[in-house]
């Protein structure tokens, strides 16, 4: 795609190249960030992405030579060349090998555009006409860089572009924390009631202390709070130790912070009344409350698994979405969220038919099972799947895909098997015999009802985030090139957003 907007090379232009380190520090439990290849995401640093942590000594030896100030470009020269991500308000962690920092002056580019022109059509040409071809990986080399030749609009026309991408970007992170910060309330309340099974311990710690009052119990559950359920002596450890009867040793640790909760009235007793009072054990995974059971995925729900037509045979495969089925991937699962809305290929419908492929249907939970071992997503349209992904169809009553979803969100795939390379070992057979929780149908509905608001907020913002990220992406490389001005970028949005 030509430019209608001026072009000249980074050298030109007052970019500055700053090369990194090409030695890695000594990784610590704690300190700061050493941020890699890996922690380079659509554009962005993932700070969440488990960076290599590093002393604060080794942090100040490595960024004396390449230190990220805000708007600088971080860039790879490896593995990934030409990709970048941009230096927000945070700083304060160095830079690992095989990157740069890209840094504008100001005097002939606006530092916040610098982001947004090496994610172009045109960066990404200059990046195949510059590319070397290593005996492992390909690279860009540093004095080739700066002889980068890219558009650069009027001083105006630059912060204008900025502001608009910029603001697009900000809202599609909003979505995304917005969305985190939902899923973690889910997922901690599934774990609070299903895994470490707090009601059921509230349960069976206030029926103990009903049972067995005593002079050092009667002041209530303020008292309560200042024992322990060992290492205690004479007649106080008897009348302790009378609290946690019926309580497994497993979950005694979890048990004492139950009866801190109970004692300092932040234990929920009316969401506790449905779940039950004591426990069983069980020898899928241990011990559980009464009543509950374990059943197999495939008794819970219809477990079908994808499927890949022949890859020598293009015409099976589209890149775009009319009259064809999303077909998605691990990778699709990787960054979609809770939601999967949209894929980055999808299968002729002739390919459907042909080799007999299943379609699953709205809100179906599919799991990533090999290679990758447990990346989880919810379906919101019909959509079929490589072969590397189960689907957990059409679940029995109760068992909705929001408990599904943290189910296999928190499960422990390393009960499926002994072998260290676990992941490319679990095959369709091991999944479906997984152990699947089924409780009672009251907590089960409770749980529902009260995450029912927040998943369907996660899904209205996944919808709008597919959205405003396809808008940003469509706009970039228009206003980058100049074919879309920002009045027309700017009507364009409004249509989109209505």
């Amino acid at each position: 795609m030509g430019s209608e907007w001026p072009t000249c090379s980074l050298k030109e232009a007052e970019v500055q190249l700053i090369d990194c380190d090409h030695k890695t520090p000594k990784a610590q439990e704690t300190g700061f960030p050493y941020i890699g290849i890996p922690q380079m995401k659509a554009g962005n640093i993932d700070f969440d992405a488990a960076p290599r942590l590093i002393s604060q000594s080794d942090l100040v030896t490595w960024t004396k030579k390449a230190k990220p100030q805000t708007n600088d470009v971080i860039l790879s020269r490896r593995c990934n060349p030409g990709e970048s991500a941009h230096v927000s308000s945070r700083t304060g962690f160095a830079l690992g090998q095989n990157l740069v920092i890209l840094r504008a002056s100001g005097e002939r580019v606006f530092p916040p555009y610098l982001r947004w022109v090496v994610r172009s059509h045109q960066w990404w040409a200059e990046v195949s006409k510059y590319l070397n071809p290593g005996a492992i990986f390909d690279s860009l080399k540093c004095a080739d860089i700066p002889k980068f030749k890219v558009p650069f609009p009027p001083l105006p026309e630059q912060k204008a572009i900025a502001h608009m991408l910029g603001s697009l970007d900000d809202k599609i992170d909003l979505n995304r924390k917005m969305n985190a910060t939902l899923e973690a309330m889910a997922q901690a309340l599934f774990k609070s009631w299903f895994v470490d099974f707090d009601p059921v311990l509230d349960n069976v710690l206030r029926k103990n202390l009903a049972k067995h009052p005593s002079p050092n119990l009667s002041q209530g559950e303020r008292d309560l709070a200042g024992s322990s359920p060992s290492g205690r002596s004479g007649d106080e450890g008897a009348n302790q130790d009378t609290i946690f009867n019926g309580i497994p040793e497993e979950l005694l640790a979890r048990a004492e912070i139950r009866r801190q909760a109970i004692a300092n009235g932040t234990a929920n007793e009316a969401a506790a009344q449905p779940f039950p009072s004591a426990f069983q054990k069980t020898e899928e995974l241990g011990w559980i409350p009464e009543g509950w059971n374990y059943d197999r995925a495939d008794d819970i729900a219809t477990i079908s698994i994808g499927k890949t037509p022949p890859r020598k045979e293009s015409k099976w495969f589209s890149d775009s979405p009319e009259n064809t089925v999303p077909w998605a991937s691990i990778r699709n699962m990787g960054n979609c969220g809770v939601f999967i809305n949209d894929t980055s290929e999808y299968l002729t419908k002739e390919a459907i038919e042909t080799f007999n492929i299943k379609v699953t249907p709205k809100h179906t939970v599919i799991l990533s099972f090999k290679l990758t071992l447990g990346r989880v997503a919810i379906t919101q349209n019909p959509m079929a799947t490589n072969e590397a992904i189960a689907h957990f169809i059409n679940s029995k009553e109760g068992l909705t895909p929001d408990y599904i979803y943290c189910y296999l969100s928190c499960f422990d795939y390393s009960s499926l098997g002994s072998t260290s390379s676990i992941a490319t070992a679990v095959n369709s057979k091991i999944i479906k015999a997984m152990p699947i929780l089924n409780p009672d149908a009251e907590p089960l509905s409770l749980f529902s009802q009260t995450t029912a608001e927040w998943f369907n907020s996660i899904a209205s913002h996944s919808q709008q985030l597919e959205t405003l990220t396809k808008l940003r992406d469509t706009l970039l490389p228009k206003l980058i090139s100049g074919e879309l001005r920002i009045s027309d970028a700017e009507q364009l949005t409004e249509e989109a957003l209505a």
